[in-house]
């Protein structure tokens, strides 16, 4: 998702699972940069505020492409021209 400069876009998360998952998660936009970011509501002695961590937009990881190395050879395949 494209946001503008210096905009910010969070959500409730309805995929928390445990108490380390965040409640809200979004992307915020500093200066032309998209980073991924995580609120927890906590409880405080004035009440409630939101923690939070920001980090790199998270890419989930592609296979490689093309040129697959094969599997090594058997030891037996690997020994059979040795002259002893």
């Amino acid at each position: 998702m494209d946001l503008k400069d210096n905009a910010v876009l969070i959500f409730k998360n309805d995929k928390k699972n445990g108490e380390t998952h965040p409640d809200y998660k979004g992307q915020i936009n500093v200066n032309g940069q998209n980073f991924d970011i995580a609120l927890w509501v906590k409880e405080g002695k004035n009440g409630k505020f939101f923690s939070g961590k920001i980090s790199e937009p998270y890419h989930k990881a592609e296979p490689p492409e093309g040129n697959f190395e094969a599997p090594p050879a058997k030891l037996e395949d690997q020994t059979s021209d040795l002259p002893f």
